[in-house]
């Protein structure tokens, strides 16, 4: 599994718009960026995916930006991440060892352990929800001191 920067912006992005869910606020794509220290560029490929998936709703005008289309809630970090990422996991099976041999048991050893691995992190990412992640920030931010 590996996370590419498409992916954690779209994820940085989110949590975002899933801070002002309950108001109802829209934010332009400039605002993201800026908040979050994402590249412009790459905000705008990303929303194209996000609109089409039908996880972001766009304003158009002055006055317009980006909101999310359902609640944070029902939103979770593996349906994001395979949106901009595509699959996830991908496990290469291409032991050429007999499996009656030493070398073949190794090899599903080795391939049973790949797949304990991603359902370990299929549980994390599809039980975690944007909703999820506003509330560790919002923890966070709590437990913060300025000075």
């Amino acid at each position: 599994m590996k996370i590419t920067a498409k992916g954690e912006y779209a994820l940085l992005a989110l949590i975002e718009l899933a801070r002002s869910y309950d108001t109802n606020e829209v934010h332009s794509l400039d605002e993201i960026a800026e908040r979050q220290e994402i590249p412009h560029q790459f905000l705008v490929q990303i929303f194209q995916n996000l609109r089409h998936a039908k996880l972001v709703e766009s304003r158009r005008g002055s006055s317009g930006g980006y909101r999310l289309a359902m609640a944070p809630r029902e939103i979770t970090i593996g349906t994001v991440l395979e949106l901009v990422e595509g699959e996830l996991f991908t496990v290469h099976d291409g032991s050429t060892a007999e499996l009656g041999t030493p070398a073949g048991a190794a090899a599903t050893t080795l391939k049973n352990l790949w797949q304990e691995v991603e359902t370990a992190i299929r549980k994390v990412v599809d039980n975690t929800t944007l909703d999820d992640l506003r509330d560790r920030l919002a923890q966070n931010d709590s437990t913060m001191f300025y000075i």
